[in-house]
């Protein structure tokens, strides 16, 4: 009977959890297609890191340039490249005016090698508004009105927008949603907006910043060392006084983050513990929820199904019971989520798998920090958190 008022707490609890998750994510803010009510006399300086990105270049570019913005200037800075993407960058210079390509420089001791490009290119901007943004995002034409109209009318000092994520493949379709559901569910949107709230966050494809605000916190100069410099650079911005603000920017941009296994494990690996700064307490916590999140309902669905298999009492069918309803709930999100992002339904059921592979890049992103290992990205190697 312990074990049976224990399973009930635990069901009472992650059934609140989950419906709370719920309305959190319904109250998301979204920015919408606003392209009036400004004179948009500021000069906007769109910055771009490109490293080996020969799948996403043209498209990227392509949106951008399109930008039914008054004046801008589009800055891609070449990051040592080894593929193809420096002649494509070469194919697009010589037709737009308001496009620069720079060519990136051997990071100095001491940088990660986003911020780094990132500080080139702010080196040779001469926006008043920075806005940074990655190579694997696309953009519509309304994109920079519709974000400067939003931050303008909501009083921020930085915007970053979480663009519509594109999953196409089987394990895109599977871990990606799980991941954003534990992100949202770890750092409430209500938190990081409110000015009062010491929570922050910002999503590194779209980061817009006042050119003053950026110098006043010291720039990525500031987060040189970090692997999650979005992380970082909210935190400056925020404790610093500043107005954060995060939102949803799926009507506005769109990106495909990862398109298979090894790039999904490979980037999240890399985010996951140092986006922590290697708090441990936090880790374990983390581990403990989405594992009991995740699970922990189906092993106990199939382990009471086992037992009144063999026999097994009243006991055993209450426990089947409330197993039964978290991984109908399980599911029930799971499927919501999956409009969200047009993703068949029967993915809706792959939410164990989707937690297991969490994780295991949890437990592997921890260990190749502690060990010394450090993290690969783009073919370089980093041991600084």
């Amino acid at each position: 009977m312990v074990i049976l008022f224990i399973l009930t707490i635990f069901t009472v609890f992650l059934t609140l959890f989950l419906l709370k998750g719920q309305r959190r994510f319904k109250a998301f803010p979204e920015v919408g297609i606003e392209t009036s009510g400004l004179d948009f006399k500021e000069v906007i300086s769109i910055i771009v890191p490109m490293r080996n990105e020969e799948k996403n270049a043209a498209r990227c570019l392509e949106g951008l340039l399109a930008q039914d913005y008054p004046e801008f200037e589009v800055i891609v800075v070449d990051d040592m490249s080894t593929d193809g993407t420096t002649s494509i960058l070469k194919g697009f210079e010589s037709g737009h005016r308001n496009l620069r390509i720079v060519k990136g420089t051997e990071r100095p001791e001491g940088w990660i090698g986003k911020s780094w490009a990132l500080t080139q290119g702010v080196e040779v901007s001469g926006g008043g508004l920075l806005l940074f943004i990655d190579a694997d995002t696309h953009s519509r034409p309304e994109m920079l009105k519709s974000a400067v109209v939003y931050m303008k009318n909501n009083g921020l000092d930085m915007l970053s927008l979480f663009p519509y994520q594109e999953v196409i493949s089987f394990w895109e379709r599977v871990i990606q949603p799980l991941v954003f559901g534990v992100i949202f569910n770890a750092y409430p949107h209500e938190k990081v907006n409110d000015p009062a709230c010491d929570v922050y966050l910002a999503c590194g494809q779209f980061i817009l910043i006042p050119r003053e605000v950026y110098e006043a916190v010291g720039g990525h100069e500031a987060v040189k060392g970090k692997i999650v410099e979005d992380f970082e650079l909210a935190a400056l911005v925020k404790r610093s006084g500043y107005r954060l603000g995060i939102a949803g920017g799926g009507n506005l941009i769109s990106t495909r983050m990862y398109t298979c296994f090894s790039e999904i494990w490979e980037g999240w690996t890399k985010n996951v513990f140092p986006g922590i700064n290697g708090d441990w307490l936090l880790f374990i916590m983390g581990l403990v929820m989405v594992s009991a999140w995740g699970i922990l309902p189906p092993v106990i669905l199939a382990k009471s199904s086992v037992m009144l298999y063999r026999g097994g009492g009243v006991v055993e069918w209450l426990q089947l019971t409330e197993a039964l309803w978290l991984v109908a709930l399980n599911v029930f999100i799971s499927w919501r989520g999956a409009r969200r992002l047009d993703i068949p339904w029967p993915y809706a059921f792959s939410f164990p798998l989707g937690t297991a592979v969490f994780v295991a890049i949890l437990l592997t992103s921890a260990y190749r920090v502690v060990t010394g290992g450090g993290v690969v990205w783009k073919g370089r190697r980093y041991r600084e958190i």
